[in-house]
């Protein structure tokens, strides 16, 4: 084989090896994770009209700091105790006969907020309250029919938060959350995801 053709015969061989492991048909992501920081009015001290729960999809428009009424469009309330702890409420246990609610999961994971880079694909509790301290790093998996009406991967949002701060008078509940709008996929890394 001439010297000319190896060159070209190796570019050819490591274009079709890098293209046999890559799926085009793969989903590919469309938006970019949003971080933010905002307060929360605890819902058993709330000013009339005041945020009380958080939307992890509503991130996407620069507000998941959101109203808990009766149209459920939020994923969970917050209610605080002082400074201490917070009560995570998820939106089935708010109350509504009426209304059928998403489903929420929800966990603690250990560790720091930056540290959590990738939503876990497990060990959520469904659509119970959780208790946290300001610093507990809390994981969340939002089944949100207006995030995912039609959905090839999966019909959930993944974020996390952590409570940085409680102030009372009325009672406000600061937060910081990261949340990956993409449906079902669980990075929490800056930008786009890859998976």
């Amino acid at each position: 084989m001439p010297a000319t053709f190896r060159p070209l015969l190796a570019a050819a061989a490591l274009t079709a090896a890098f293209t046999a492991c890559s799926d085009p048909n793969a989903i590919e992501a469309q938006f970019a994770i949003v971080t933010d920081t905002f307060a929360v009015f605890s819902i058993n001290d709330a000013p009339s009209g005041a945020p009380t729960a958080i939307s992890l999809f509503a991130s996407v428009n620069g507000v998941p700091a959101v109203t808990a009424g009766p149209t459920f469009s939020f994923d969970f309330a917050v209610d605080a105790q002082g400074t201490g702890s917070v009560t995570l409420i998820p939106n089935s246990r708010v109350g509504n006969a009426m209304v059928r609610p998403h489903r929420v999961g929800l966990q603690v994971v250990p560790g720091t907020f930056d540290a959590l880079t990738r939503a876990p694909a497990s060990g959520y509790k469904y659509d119970s309250l959780l208790v946290i301290t300001p610093g507990q790093v809390v994981a969340v998996q939002a089944f949100d029919p207006f995030a995912c009406p039609v959905a090839f991967l999966g019909t959930s949002i993944y974020g996390k938060l952590v409570v940085d701060s409680v102030r009372t008078g009325p009672t406000r509940v600061f937060f910081r959350s990261t949340v990956d709008p993409n449906c079902d996929f669980r990075s929490l890394l800056p930008g786009v995801p890859k998976d």
